[in-house]
């Protein structure tokens, strides 16, 4: 018997070929829904309340949302007491194919120097475009927007030891600044709680730094979380057999069982940080605000777990990295398996199977400098395509498309990325949605060069009463001399105040 290469399933020889299509298939309301058909009798089995159910199949992609809190939970929740499995893990997504290692090389360069990050936006004629500036510690962020009918605007927000400026041609020379290391006592602060005004100093003075605020509640939220996890008991179970790279592997196994009270006792310790938190920062005191809106919200998800049954996470390993996890709840005879079948790398080819039934699979193939993926659903005999990716390593040029029931892509997006050490850019940008065509661009490299701002200085934080009507009626005569100009008819500006 032959093995498919990038799979590892066997191959049926004698069922190879076209298969004969005698009438054209009808696309269901929501055919990604029909993935977890068979999700559903297994949930139903596990609690009359079914309150797995909506985590499960919720949007059509219940199935992947498992993968994502499984590999969370083995990724990052037991490090002290499975160092075997988190390891794994991080083994098992440290490649993550072509494309993602150029990012990920060329992005963690960026983010540990100054830096540049630059996007554009167009569609038919208009255009819109951002720069953030990031030189260390001065910021800012650049704005122009380009709108048929519409006059050009433009405007520079910048950031720096003293003082948050803002300045925008269409409003003439003027540098508006406020002064957040100094008491403000203007007309606009006369009515601001000091709490508020204490809390957005912190935050730009936090935002300038680059660095947070050392936080009790946050620590005590750490410590407490890490007490949490230091009471999951994780045990080494038998060994079982799984195919990895076509051929079947004994793993090691390490089985994690979680219950309704370890879950609400997770929550109930970011609850209870979140309302610290706020509180700590000075955010309480902010109108509307109301600590029984995090009550409420957890309230909420307590009832949705209410009757949650104990669920066993047994995650196996080969060669340091993941070879299965499989997925049991208490009192049904139902399993879901997350197998990471291997290819170029682990995680490469990864198959989903409810009770026996493949109901989602990654299947992704490398050939030199160029590789591709696709996401295909299940749903009985049925196989659908959703997703498809093809990069080129050697031109840039990439493809990523989302599909419908026919094959036909609903999203395109399409262009060439050139990366180095010095960033990473994507050019020839193209984004396609069902009718709706855009050209778009982006970068990221290294270095920053902050515009100072020269003009007419405005302080907001000091202005009384008198210096804003003055600058309102020279805002009046900069709107009136630039409308016109544009055809639009004159405006009393009387009106607005």
């Amino acid at each position: 018997m032959k093995f498919d290469p990038m799979t590892g399933e066997p191959i049926n020889e004698e069922a190879q070929g076209t298969p004969e299509v005698t009438e054209t298939p009808v696309a269901p309301e929501n055919p990604a829904n029909q993935v977890v058909e068979s999700v559903k009798s297994w949930i139903s089995t596990m609690s009359t309340k079914q309150w797995f159910l909506p985590a499960m199949i919720g949007g059509g992609v219940g199935v992947i949302a498992i993968i994502a809190v499984v590999v969370a939970i083995v990724g990052g929740a037991f490090m002290s007491p499975v160092q075997k499995v988190t390891y794994a893990a991080g083994n098992t997504f440290k490649e993550a194919g072509i494309l993602g290692d150029v990012f990920s090389s060329t992005m963690t360069a960026v983010a540990n120097s100054k830096s540049t990050t630059y996007f554009m936006l167009g569609i038919e004629g208009q255009e819109m475009e951002m720069e953030v500036r990031n030189a260390g510690k001065d910021k800012q962020v650049w704005v122009k927007a380009d709108i048929t009918n519409y006059p050009e605007l433009e405007g520079t927000l910048t950031l720096n030891k003293n003082e948050l400026q803002a300045q925008a041609p269409i409003l003439g020379d003027y540098v508006f600044f406020y002064d957040y290391t100094k008491e403000a006592d203007g007309f606009i602060f006369e009515n601001v709680d000091d709490e508020i005004v204490e809390a957005l100093n912190k935050m730009l003075a936090q935002a300038y730094s680059g660095k947070t605020d050392d936080s009790k509640a946050l620590k005590e939220m750490a410590k407490a979380l890490q007490e949490w996890m230091d009471d999951i008991e994780i045990e080494e179970v038998e060994k079982d057999e799984f195919e990895i790279n076509g051929r079947d592997v004994n793993c090691v196994g390490y089985e994690i069982v979680i219950d309704e009270d370890m879950i609400k006792e997770y929550m109930e310790i970011v609850c209870d940080a979140m309302v610290e938190y706020m509180e700590e920062q000075g955010l309480d005191e902010m109108e509307g605000y109301d600590d029984a809106i995090f009550d409420e919200a957890f309230e909420d998800m307590f009832d949705e777990i209410e009757g949650m049954p104990e669920m066993t996470f047994t995650v196996y390993v080969d060669s340091n990295m993941l070879a299965a996890i499989v997925i049991e709840a208490e009192d049904s005879d139902g399993k879901v398996k997350i197998l990471f079948e291997g290819g170029d790398y682990r995680a490469q080819n990864i198959t989903v199977k409810v009770d026996g039934q493949k109901v989602l699979q990654i299947k992704g193939e490398r050939d030199g400098n160029e590789e591709t993926a696709e996401l295909i659903i299940y749903s009985g005999d049925e196989k659908i395509t959703m997703m498809e990716y093809e990069y080129d390593k050697k031109s840039g040029d990439f493809e990523f498309a989302v599909l419908d029931y026919y094959g036909d892509a609903g999203l395109l997006l399409e262009g060439t990325i050139v990366a180095n050490g010095n960033g990473v850019e994507i050019t020839d940008g193209e984004l396609n949605i069902d009718n709706m065509s855009a050209d778009f661009a982006f970068s990221c490299k290294k270095g920053a060069k902050i515009e100072k701002l020269s003009g007419e200085r405005f302080d907001l934080g000091n202005a009384d009463e008198d210096d804003l009507e003055e600058l309102v009626e020279d805002l009046q005569d900069e709107l009136k001399d630039f409308m016109p100009s544009y055809g639009y008819p004159e405006v009393d500006y009387d009106d607005w105040y």
